[in-house]
């Protein structure tokens, strides 16, 4: 399947293999090679290959290519099957034995302690900066000296009370749902708020609202997920070229350069997948905001007739939309009035079109 679709698919599509799939498997694989040769140039002739780079000649090696060709291609197989597997790691989900959930508790309780201690810097700076005079009156009583000082009290204290308020948007609401890494909690903190802010749970109702939204938010939506996807596949690819690198060339202490700096961009892209999360979740977002209603409709559901009315409507189709119990549908939807649904679309489509009479195609649907 993955074959076929690299060789059929549109310019979009390729685009995504290549910065998703095969740029992280030829860094992969481009870092094992110039390992190996490191390792057997060093060997031979004492000098490694970052002096020969440049002055080393040959012929190139055919089977050798089509061999590195086809390992990049099967890499590149590799992380789009277990791309959902890898998130979920770099999410801090590691399963339930003990020594997972010790060191998830841990790493889970340094984010909360530091969401603390950055609150409570917060509150510290603004009682030291107090209350700035706003008053003409005010601000005559102090000197230009006390006047500067108290204006850079208070707009660092303004900076980082937006500082906090930034990076808690990073973190779920419940501190109790603290994930251990930082990709994690800002995944989790977007699932809880893009769907719940209307009564809806975000994971259980967005397969359901997708269908609906526009192709323009759908684009943006895809490049996002794109730009996540990307940006943790070249984090473990970055971070398997450093320990290949650095076990090639342990004999030359020298080019240690190389492997620091694959952890680096290891690093970097680890730091744009939290950011591209916060993206994913804002697409979302938007989506609640404009297409939820079209959801209900296609549910062929009577619209909310208020806020509490969405909010009853929305916890209730949440909870349907989580039961697996095949008997849930009769339950929830005893007493629909699916007539009542069928003529009003019955009577979109004979004011749009005028070769229809309302009332005999419902008696038509009927019989």
């Amino acid at each position: 399947m993955w074959p076929v679709a690299l060789f059929t698919s549109t310019a979009a599509a390729f685009g995504r293999i290549l910065i998703v799939n095969l740029l992280p498997s030829g860094v992969v694989v481009f870092s094992a090679w110039l390992s190996i040769r490191e390792f057997e140039l060093e060997r031979v002739t004492g000098r490694g290959i970052l002096r020969q780079l440049f002055t080393f000649s040959g012929s190139v090696d055919t089977p050798a290519l089509l061999f590195a060709v086809f390992l990049v291609l099967v890499l590149a197989a590799l992380f789009q099957t277990f791309q959902v597997r890898f998130i979920r790691v770099f999410e801090g989900y590691w399963g339930k034995r003990s020594i997972a959930l010790q060191i998830a508790g841990a790493m889970s309780q340094h984010h909360r302690n530091r969401i603390d201690r950055l609150q409570r810097k917060s509150e510290d700076l603004n009682r030291a900066a107090g209350e700035f005079p706003q008053a003409p009156d005010g601000l005559l009583e102090l000197s230009c000296p006390e006047q500067r000082r108290a204006s850079r009290k208070h707009v660092r204290a303004r900076a980082y009370e937006t500082f906090v308020d930034e990076q808690r948007e990073f973190y779920p609401p419940n501190e109790r749902e603290m994930l251990p890494t930082r990709l994690g909690n800002a995944m989790l903190a977007f699932e809880r708020r893009a769907g719940e802010r209307y009564g809806y749970e975000t994971i259980a109702t967005w397969p359901r609202l997708y269908p609906y939204i526009s192709d323009r938010l759908a684009a943006g939506y895809h490049s996002s997920v794109d730009a996540l996807d990307a940006a943790i596949n070249l984090t473990i690819a970055f971070t398997i070229a450093a320990v290949v690198l650095m076990a090639g060339s342990w004999r030359a202490p020298f080019v240690l350069w190389l492997p620091a700096g694959c952890f680096l961009i290891a690093l970097l892209a680890y730091r744009a997948a939290v950011s591209g999360a916060r993206i994913v979740g804002l697409m979302e977002y938007v989506a609640f905001d404009l297409h939820r209603f079209d959801m209900i409709e296609g549910l062929h559901l009577p619209l909310p007739p208020d806020s509490k009315g969405e909010l009853r409507s929305a916890g209730r189709l949440s909870k349907f939309f989580r039961i697996t119990d095949p008997n849930a549908a009769k339950i929830m939807f005893q007493g629909t009035d699916y007539d009542h649904r069928v003529r009003q679309v019955i009577a979109k489509t004979s004011s749009a079109t005028g070769d229809l009479n309302p009332t005999e195609g419902a008696a038509d649907l009927e019989m």
